[in-house]
């Protein structure tokens, strides 16, 4: 048995990202949750500063599309990302990890990585939609259930399969 541990580290998306990010998508999520590749190049291009990756030896096995928004803002599904100009808040739009690499604590990590580079940007906030019955991995990460989104906000989440829900996180006390 190899006990040898396995290296991780992270680095903004790049352009050629691309393809590792869309089998990572079809391993997380059924066909009516991926978006497509058009998109997917487009989140690169317009979150760059904000999204990572995970990488190993193998390649890309995880990432985080984030990007600077304002409290209460919801990107729909396969929608395009409206980049704030004066944010308050890192809107987490999806986190996937490989099965591979899962249960190795990389998207914990991952968030953990990207809240400290917008702490260091003085964001105030964190929001995102839970997915797929996630919403107790982000309650373990310090999200709550935010209610009070506007409506065209609440059509938004409705844009996303199952019982998607809004949350929040203070990033600064």
């Amino acid at each position: 048995m190899n006990d040898t541990p396995i290296a991780f580290w992270y680095r903004s998306v790049q352009d050629d990202d691309l393809a590792a990010i869309l089998h990572i998508q079809a391993e997380n999520y059924p066909r009516e949750m991926q978006e497509s590749p058009d998109v997917i190049a487009k989140r690169i291009t317009a979150a760059r500063d904000t999204s990572l990756v995970t990488l190993n030896s193998h390649g890309v096995c995880a990432y985080l599309f984030a990007y600077h928004s304002l409290l209460g803002r919801v990107t729909p599904l396969d929608g395009k990302f409206s980049i704030a100009s004066k944010p308050d808040s890192l809107y987490l739009h999806d986190l996937a990890v490989s099965r591979q690499s899962t249960g190795l604590g990389i998207g914990r990590t991952l968030v953990n990585v990207a809240f400290e580079l917008a702490k260091m940007r003085g964001i105030s906030h964190s929001a995102l939609i839970a997915v797929q019955r996630s919403s107790s991995f982000w309650t373990h990460l310090g999200f709550r259930v935010y209610i009070g989104l506007d409506a065209d906000s609440e059509l938004m989440v409705r844009t996303y399969p199952g019982n998607p829900c809004y949350m929040v996180k203070a990033l600064l006390s």
